[in-house]
């Protein structure tokens, strides 16, 4: 059987969690799912995190959080989004989120436009 690589992205920074009531959104449910890829046979999981609004959220406690308690149940490999879509954080915090007990991290490097005419600034490293 071929061996292939199966990133698992869990929740995504933009659907509200009204169009879908099974999107992990608190801590709980993305690490429940995390778990659960893990056991389906995924590798990698693809995690944002949200705040108690549900709205997207670049928190470093949360994310370690997460992190922690992924790591205590499997040894999947996690990846972290330091995308700034809907989320207004400093260069310096969303870099601090590398410092994290992650494998991988999505970064985005240049200016990103979305339908409606939404630029979003890149990172200035």
């Amino acid at each position: 059987m071929k061996q292939m690589i199966l990133t698992a992205a869990l929740t995504g920074a933009i659907t509200p969690k009204e169009k879908n009531a099974s999107l992990p959104t608190t801590v709980d449910e993305i690490v429940q799912s995390a778990y659960w890829c893990y056991k389906s046979g995924a590798s990698i999981v693809h995690i944002h995190v949200r705040d108690n609004e549900n709205k997207a959220a670049l928190e470093y406690k949360l994310y370690e959080e997460v992190i922690h308690r992924i790591r205590g149940m499997c040894e999947i490999l996690i990846c972290i989004s330091t995308s700034s879509y809907g989320v207004q954080i400093s260069d310096e915090e969303r870099l601090k989120l590398l410092d994290l007990d992650t494998d991988l991290a999505t970064l985005t490097f240049g200016n990103v436009y979305r339908k409606g005419g939404t630029n979003l600034t890149p990172c200035a490293i």
